[in-house]
């Protein structure tokens, strides 16, 4: 039970965050948002994603690239972005939150 545009922890309390639910986000910049306040400085989030088809039923937002994705991170820089198979979803996205603002 939660809402991950709202997540219930302190600033900084991760070192590591995995999602591969992003599709699924009403409010997609809220939810990139809650990552980056709870992941630490130097962490590392990864998600996995659907890119250029409907992740499924539940899929409130779509991409057509990763482009998008990727703006909403403003705290962050990108590690790597690759092809993966996993259960329907076909891209891995790593970040790295930036150590200083």
């Amino acid at each position: 039970r939660g809402d991950f545009h709202a997540q219930p922890f302190a600033d900084g309390a991760f070192d590591f965050e995995f999602s591969n639910v992003f599709d699924h986000a009403l409010y997609p910049d809220r939810f990139v948002a809650e990552i980056e306040r709870t992941l630490r400085p130097g962490g590392v989030a990864v998600l996995h994603v659907a890119v250029h088809r409907r992740g499924d039923k539940y899929s409130a937002n779509d991409l057509l690239d990763v482009d998008g994705l990727l703006a909403l991170f403003r705290r962050s820089e990108v590690v790597r972005v690759s092809k993966v198979d996993a259960f329907g979803l076909d891209t891995e996205v790593v970040l790295r939150k930036k150590r200083s603002p």
